[in-house]
């Protein structure tokens, strides 16, 4: 790499080379028995290369980086019209905690073993299908350029998810937990008890409900309002004028009650690391602060465009041109409990699952879902699961309307979230 980033600048050229390799261990059950095992090593290399104000790319698997960097000279003269400039050195923060010894060591007979004894304790529960994955990987990122960026760091990865799918009451009913994280985490017991009890409350059907009622969206769910304001905070979208909220920080945007942080520094986090995959340092940042917008998710691209300086988000698909993207996604706990959220709802919704895209126009905030795990809440008892329902709205009207967010989170997919309370959501359903 060294030498090829030697080659550029003698020849004249600004560039970059970007290499990343992930070995990647899944072991997945499939309705209730072992399904596959996997251990796949993939790795590759991205090389930009910048002259007279266009760039040229161009990305490989496996090792003939000396091919990609001529494909990438080659394409130049033809590249896209660009204008931003690639970092130079900057201070790394250190001691971040993204890589675990113990988690690369573990072996796929370990992971089996803990799948298959999962496996075993929910198939206590009857007739039911049951799905279950564990995946570790270890990935290493280096990435040089000709402005003297020479970084590199290693990380692992580990995941950890149950499925169950049953027919309760007459009806499908689909029950999942999942955790990941970057160092492993035994949580088999955790997994059972959370199905178990989910499975066991969903055995009582209640009544339909409809109309606009206060809806308490748990970490499962929640991304399902998340996504369109996640979208509209990509520095891609921002730049294109296709985000709503372009053009919009230091305004009040969302309740007061909320806080976005994007967090590379989380300890333990899927995402966590030192810097981006362009070789700008990353760094803790509120994208909502109070529910004002703050900070959007740049690039060094979509940084340029808007005049802004770049966040650290530039990352990959594997040796894809970069792209805006977060880290750890955390919504910052608020100062009332679950259960006291529940206690205090006259006629609502607590929805754990939502199944189907159903999104229509996401980037201007809209969204429409079918509550596949969602309890009837009536004089603050959870009375029954419900059927037939659907929650739509818009996520900057809805995230406006919050009641309430619990001081409890759970790790859902690599994001950090309380549940959260929301006021007057619209509610389709057969009945009332």
């Amino acid at each position: 790499m060294k030498r090829a980033v030697s080659t550029l600048k003698k020849s004249g050229y600004s560039g970059e080379i970007f290499y990343v390799e992930k070995e990647i261990t899944p072991v997945e059950f499939k309705s209730n028995r072992l399904y596959a095992v996997e251990e796949k090593v993939k790795s590759g290399y991205g090389v930009r290369v910048f002259k007279d104000g266009r760039m040229g790319f161009s990305s490989v698997f496996g090792n003939n980086l000396d091919r990609a960097v001529e494909s990438a000279i080659e394409s130049v003269k033809l590249g896209v019209e660009t204008d931003f400039s690639l970092p130079s050195p900057a201070r790394i923060k250190g001691s971040l905690k993204y890589y675990h010894e113990d988690t690369e060591k573990i072996k796929v007979k370990e992971m089996i073993k803990m799948g298959e004894e999962l496996l075993n304790k929910l198939g206590v529960l009857g007739d039911v299908s049951i799905d279950i994955s564990l995946r570790k990987s270890v990935k290493r990122v280096k990435i040089l350029n000709t402005e003297g960026v020479e970084l590199e760091y290693k990380k692992t990865g580990w995941s950890f998810g149950a499925v169950v799918f049953a027919i309760v009451a007459d009806s499908v009913t689909w029950i999942y937990d999942f955790y990941s994280g970057s160092k492993f985490v035994d949580r088999r017991n955790q997994i059972e008890r959370y199905i178990k009890d989910l499975y066991r409350k969903s055995k009582t059907l209640a009544k339909p409900i409809k109309g606009k009622k206060d809806v308490i969206f748990m970490p499962s769910a929640l991304h399902t309002v998340l996504i369109p304001i996640s979208r509209g905070v990509n520095g891609e979208n921002v730049m294109k004028g296709t985000s709503p909220l372009a053009g919009k920080l230091g305004e009040k945007i969302l309740s007061d009650k909320i806080s976005i942080i994007d967090n590379p520094f989380k300890s333990w986090g899927i995402n966590t690391c030192p810097f981006d995959d362009e070789g700008v340092p990353t760094r803790k940042k509120y994208i909502f602060r109070n529910g004002i917008l703050e900070n959007y998710i740049l690039d060094l691209r979509s940084a340029k465009k808007l005049g802004l300086k770049p966040t650290g988000n530039g990352f990959r698909s594997g040796v894809s041109l970069p792209f805006p993207d977060f880290t750890n996604i955390e919504i910052a706990p608020g100062d009332t409990s679950i259960r006291d959220m529940i206690s205090s709802m006259k006629d609502g919704l607590i929805v754990y699952s939502v199944l189907g895209a159903g999104q229509s126009n996401i980037i201007a905030g809209d969204f429409s879902v079918n509550a596949s795990l969602a309890f009837r809440v009536k004089n603050g008892e959870m009375v029954g699961r419900v059927k037939d329902t659907m929650i739509a709205g818009n996520s900057y009207r809805v995230f406006k309307k919050v009641k309430e967010v619990s001081k409890e989170r759970k790790n859902f997919e690599g994001m950090h979230l309380p549940a959260i309370k929301f006021s007057n959501i619209n509610i389709y359903g057969d009945g009332g």
